[in-house]
């Protein structure tokens, strides 16, 4: 599997996880078809915005920072598929478990370091 897909799966169970907690799910459920449609157009579109967008911010994520959703200007992005998540993510950060916010932390890293790991090989395509 490549690293794409395997990137783009885990970024659907992520959605899953979150719609299990109930918070937000019909946002969340029209999200994660529009995150779907975006992989069956380009397998590769998700992984590629999320370093667009979100990689800037991997020291906040590995350092499971919170104050992540105040550097992120969400309100600028509304309508960009991945702000969507961390809007979400904002919105109800107070609303979850301690333990929920270990497993997003969790997701969030898988995330980062399956981006690391497609930066490293695009890099060495580029040699």
């Amino acid at each position: 599997m490549s690293i794409s897909s395997t990137f783009n799966k885990q970024l659907i169970n992520f959605y899953n996880e979150l719609e299990n907690l109930n918070i937000d799910k019909k946002l969340l459920s029209s999200s994660k078809n529009k995150i779907i449609l975006l992989k069956k157009a380009n397998s590769k579109m998700l992984i590629q915005l999320f370093i667009t967008h979100i990689y800037i911010y991997k020291n906040y994520i590995i350092n499971n920072d919170d104050t992540i959703f105040d550097s992120i200007k969400l309100e600028e992005e509304k309508d960009n598929k991945i702000y969507i998540l961390f809007n979400i993510l904002k919105d109800n950060w107070n609303k979850y478990s301690e333990d929920n916010k270990n497993n997003i932390w969790l997701y969030l890293n898988v995330l980062i370091k399956l981006c690391d790991q497609y930066i490293e090989k695009i890099n060495l395509k580029n040699i």
